[in-house]
């Protein structure tokens, strides 16, 4: 995935697409953010997110936490209709400094499109990441079978790596 100057993808990314990848292998976090690009979690999110406990264990996963502008925090408060104020804050994010957002959310990925924001979906994303040769064993080097419900590679066909 690459950026229009061709470099690596800065993502941001929503509650519900957070919450899939907790519950299910923590791994993929490191693996997207080396394959892929720098992953963002706006700290207004993690408000939303019971399975992590602090910021610490989001830098500890590979996803570092951004704190909203001021404006965009005003503008989300400000903003009536289907978002609420965390996806609200993720998308103005995203706008303002060009991520793309990660997200399953209909609602927010309409309203991304029309505010001119890229999206992806998380599946989506997950078969980038097997595109870009993320899905070998041991790519992510702190993981131990067990530490979570998913292994990598049940994210990808069993016959590569």
């Amino acid at each position: 995935m690459k950026d229009k100057t061709g470099g690596q993808k800065i993502l941001i990314m929503d509650a519900c697409v957070l919450i899939d990848f907790l519950n299910s292998d923590r791994c993929v976090f490191k693996l997207i953010s080396k394959y892929l690009g720098t992953l963002y979690v706006a700290s207004p999110v993690l408000d939303e997110i019971e399975e992590i406990e602090n910021e610490q264990n989001m830098v500890e996963i590979g996803l570092e936490v951004i704190e909203p502008e001021t404006e965009d925090a005003l503008a989300a408060g400000d903003n009536v209709g289907p978002l609420s104020f965390q996806d609200w804050i993720c998308l103005l994010t995203a706008k303002r400094d060009g991520f793309t957002c990660v997200t399953n959310d209909k609602k927010l990925i309409q309203t991304c499109k029309k505010e001119g924001v890229d999206i992806i979906r998380g599946l989506s994303l997950l078969a980038k990441l097997h595109e870009a040769g993320g899905n070998h064993r041991g790519a992510c080097a702190s993981h131990r079978p067990g530490d979570s419900k998913i292994q990598p590679q049940t994210y990808f066909n069993r016959n590569t790596g």
